[in-house]
């Protein structure tokens, strides 16, 4: 009895799915357009759980039958939402973690640096000495203080 129910209800999808849109059908297309969406805001309260009253039992099965469906695709997609937002929030902690550790590096760089050595390393200062020299300008290097002058004049 269940599978002559179920074919009944398969071959009347199948020809709703074969008739054209409403808005197509005729020029009683307001009547039927209203008409259809009747019939769909009753069908999504039933979905919903409301208006079960007058139900047959062939309807209420088909009713549970769709909303199982339903369930079961939520069920499959449900861990991928999740691992994707579970990896979303990881990544942006990780981000966050390391731009924090990108910023107490440069703090801990800035606090180091004292005026007027700016320069990095050593090699960039012998850099900036051969290149004065290549360029005939004097430099002098003052024992107080850790930096290189130029010599004016």
């Amino acid at each position: 009895m269940m599978q002559i129910i179920q074919r009944h209800d398969h071959q009347t999808e199948c020809k709703l799915l074969r008739q054209p849109p409403l808005y197509i059908q005729g020029s009683d297309g307001h009547g039927k357009l209203s008409s259809h969406l009747m019939e769909l805001s009753i069908e999504l309260k039933q979905l919903e759980g409301e208006h079960l009253q007058g139900l047959s039992l062939a309807s209420l099965m088909k009713l549970e039958k769709l909303i199982e469906g339903g369930m079961s695709r939520i069920r499959k997609t449900k861990p991928t939402y999740l691992y994707r937002a579970i990896s979303s929030t990881y990544f942006d902690w990780w981000q966050n973690e390391r731009l924090e550790d990108e910023m107490r590096e440069l703090k801990t760089k800035a606090s180091a640096s004292t005026y007027p050595n700016f320069l990095p390393n050593k090699y960039a200062q012998k850099s900036i000495k051969r290149n004065a020299f290549d360029l005939g300008i004097q430099l002098i290097s003052d024992s107080n203080c850790s930096g290189t002058f130029l010599k004016l004049g």
